[in-house]
């Protein structure tokens, strides 16, 4: 009896183990949409503010956007708003998926702020597209 109540004891310290690292895992996944929703609303911050110059690696990058430096002005100007709301909404979904660490309903608030920022950041690009590709008044 004394075996099994100690083997029990060490397959409860393995499941710890592996719930452990479940949750760092889970962790991560929270801290990187999180990255990604400040570095989406910052960098269209910057870029519509004019602090972030018209590049390849960083902002909305369609062609009407990449036009100009004004165009690129212009076109995250008018995506700033959708993606400020974006990103606030997916943050708040993923911080909502900490509420269900180690469960298997982790994924669908984490699962749902991605798909909001990725929503949110092709429909971005269509206002940015949109106000680039009109005339300057």
């Amino acid at each position: 009896m004394a075996l099994r109540g100690r083997g029990a004891a060490v397959a409860d310290s393995l499941t710890g183990m592996a719930e452990g690292e479940a949750a760092a895992g889970q962790i991560i996944a929270v801290a990187a949409i999180l990255l990604a929703c400040g570095l989406a609303f910052l960098v269209t911050r910057a870029a519509a503010a004019g602090r972030l110059k018209r590049n390849h690696l960083a902002g909305i990058r369609v062609r009407s956007v990449m036009a100009s430096d004004e165009a690129w002005r212009r076109g995250h100007a008018a995506a700033v708003r959708s993606m400020t709301w974006t990103a606030g909404v997916s943050a708040v979904l993923s911080l909502a998926s900490l509420f269900a660490l180690g469960t298997p309903w982790f994924a669908v608030p984490l699962l749902a702020g991605v798909l909001v920022l990725l929503t949110g950041a092709g429909w971005g690009g269509v206002k940015a597209h949109r106000a680039a590709a009109r005339p300057p008044r």
